[in-house]
C-alpha cells in the first residue's frame, strides 16, 4: 500500500487539521526506518514503534512530537490495516507522561 490511501483516510472530520498534515509525514518517517521508505506491507509492532520513538528522541524531537508520531502509526494500524493490535497505548502513555514533566 502506498502512502496515498493513508492520506485519504486521515482527511475529513475524523482528525484535526494538524494531524491531517503531520500523520502522513510521521508515517513516511516510520517507513524510512522500517522499510527504507517502502510503505508496502508496512509492519506495525510494539518493538518497531518503540525503536521509532526512541530514534526521534535521540534526534532531539520533543515529547509532543514523539507522541504525535506514535499516534500516527496507531492511526495507520487502525484505519489501513484494520487492526487494533498491537496495543501501542503503553508507548503513547509513556510519551504522555513525558509530556507532563
Amino acid at each position: 500500500m502506498s502512502i496515498a490511501p493513508f492520506e485519504r483516510e486521515v482527511l475529513g472530520d475524523r482528525l484535526g487539521e494538524n494531524d491531517q498534515v503531520w500523520f502522513p509525514r510521521w508515517l513516511r518517517r516510520y517507513a524510512m526506518g522500517v522499510r527504507n521508505g517502502m510503505v508496502d506491507d508496512l509492519p506495525v509492532n510494539k518493538d518497531l514503534v518503540l525503536k521509532f520513538s526512541r530514534s526521534l528522541l535521540a534526534n532531539g524531537a520533543p515529547a509532543w512530537q514523539r507522541y504525535q508520531a506514535v499516534r500516527a502509526v496507531e492511526c495507520y494500524r487502525n484505519l489501513v490495516l484494520h487492526r487494533s493490535e498491537p496495543d501501542l497505548s503503553s508507548i503513547v502513555t509513556l510519551e504522555d507522561r513525558t509530556l507532563e514533566n
